[in-house]
């Protein structure tokens, strides 16, 4: 089994480089033909696309972490027995998250997809899926109003949970995107990447 993984992890590995010298080649070409040609966009359509939103201050050093004084009851772990075991995938679970307020919990697979569950019930709430490639990372928005999934396609995308739909997609990554994390302020969202970066995305 440990071979095998290995294997995998190997091949996956090969085939994240050779996208990215792919894209890394795609990019260059694009920039080479832009810069034959150069469209010229009217003063209210450049105005207009840059009033979409605005930039979210970052916090200061000093900030307090809202969390710190809370104080919860120890679990009592020796009671713990398990409650279900399903299948809720149709390859390998790579990350779960819990949802800030309501009892529900997030998958995320070598499938291509993310599923909402209930707890401790474990029934199917809601799944998406849009990436090109296996999904590594998951994190709840701290309202619980969206889903942050990370995966090998280099994206990280954001799905709203009122309109049903992906959001946003950042791709400033070149390779594999391994997690991802939101920042309790709800501004910002984490991620980090096998192409060497991590990066900070303003949501608005």
């Amino acid at each position: 089994y440990e071979v095998a993984m290995k294997e995998k992890m190997l091949m996956r590995l090969e085939r994240d480089r050779m996208k990215a010298r792919v894209a890394t080649l795609e990019a260059s070409l694009k920039e080479l033909q832009d810069a034959n040609k150069e469209p010229v966009e009217p003063k209210e359509q450049v105005a207009r696309r840059t009033k979409k939103g605005h930039d979210s201050k970052l916090p200061p050093d000093e900030t307090v972490n809202p969390f710190a004084a809370l104080d919860f009851e120890p679990p009592a772990v020796e009671r713990f027995q398990l409650r279900k075991t399903f299948r809720g995938h149709q390859n390998s679970v790579s990350g779960a998250a819990f949802h800030p307020r309501k009892p529900i919990l997030a998958t995320v697979s070598d499938d291509l997809t993310w599923k909402l569950w209930s707890v401790p019930d474990c029934e199917l709430i809601m799944s998406g899926e849009g990436h090109r490639d296996w999904l590594s990372g998951v994190a709840f928005h701290p309202h619980g109003t969206h889903l942050f999934t990370s995966s090998g396609d280099a994206t990280v995308k954001v799905w709203d949970f009122a309109n049903a739909n992906c959001a946003q997609t950042f791709s400033d990554h070149t390779q594999a995107v391994w997690g991802v994390a939101a920042h309790h302020s709800g501004d910002f969202v984490a991620s980090c990447s096998m192409d060497h970066t991590a990066r900070l995305f303003d949501l608005n």
